[in-house]
């Protein structure tokens, strides 16, 4: 399924200004906000894989999973070809049930399966599993002459390498506000960006948030092991030259 292209903007906040941004925006919506948990995992070539630090694509492919809480997958997942080009947003997107998504891993194409443009895109540009990032999400929405008009702020960000260990983990202290519109800025939107004086962001915003996160620790991590192997490559030459000079010294017999 193809979405329509809209036009978006992304703001960086910190917790504090997030907070006073989700309070006014509930007296700005009447039909109140929507709270859900997301995961989602990206896909990337090998290459692009080696090099977290850099800039995201334009085009992302990703699985989403909604209301998934770390570890237990939901019951449904949204697989999401997303196009980013000069401030426009088109998606490509399609749910499946959450075990079919093992057809991914499959070297042929099942062409029953309603994920099977997704999974073509993936073994065309050899694409795998590379980031995992979680975060709760409040969600605001309403009808406007142009279209449906959409406000999100994504909190509690945390990224890691796909499938890594819990412990590797790495929280972003940023919140995410997108603001997805069809034409014209809407009157609401357009009061939020003035009442907090707000910035626009890159479009790619938080996945390169979380590419540099993780590109740190992983850093970090090899500086730690590197420091650790060489820590116990001189305490082996400590010892077996202390064995050296033992032996020299016990007598025979």
């Amino acid at each position: 399924m193809k979405f329509r292209p809209q036009y978006e903007l992304i703001f960086v906040l910190e917790s504090r200004l997030a907070a006073a941004l989700m309070d006014s925006a509930s007296k700005h919506f009447a039909a109140g906000s929507t709270e859900q948990m997301i995961c989602d995992h990206y896909y990337e070539s090998p290459q692009r894989k080696k090099r977290l630090r850099a800039k995201s694509p334009s085009r992302q492919y990703r699985v989403r999973q909604i209301d998934s809480a770390p570890n237990v997958p939901a019951p449904y997942a949204s697989l999401e070809a997303l196009r980013l080009e000069r401030g426009m947003r088109l998606l490509r997107q399609s749910n499946v049930p959450s075990h079919e998504l093992s057809k991914l891993k499959s070297a042929a194409v099942d062409k029953s399966w309603a994920g099977k443009w997704f999974h073509k895109k993936l073994l065309k540009h050899s694409l795998l599993p590379s980031l995992e990032i979680q975060f709760d999400q409040t969600s605001w929405e309403a009808d406007s002459f142009d279209g449906t008009l959409r406000l999100s702020v994504s909190r509690n960000i945390q990224a890691a390498p796909f499938q890594s260990a819990s412990s590797s983990r790495v929280r972003i202290a940023a919140n995410i506000v997108r603001m997805q519109f069809s034409v014209s800025l809407p009157s609401v939107l357009k009061s939020l960006i003035y009442e907090f004086a707000l910035l626009p962001d890159q479009s790619t915003a938080l996945l390169d948030l979380a590419r540099a996160e993780v590109a740190s620790v992983v850093d970090d991590e090899a500086t730690a092991n590197s420091f650790q192997a060489k820590e116990t490559h001189a305490f082996r030459v400590n010892e077996i030259q202390d064995f050296h000079q033992e032996a020299a010294t016990c007598p025979l017999g």
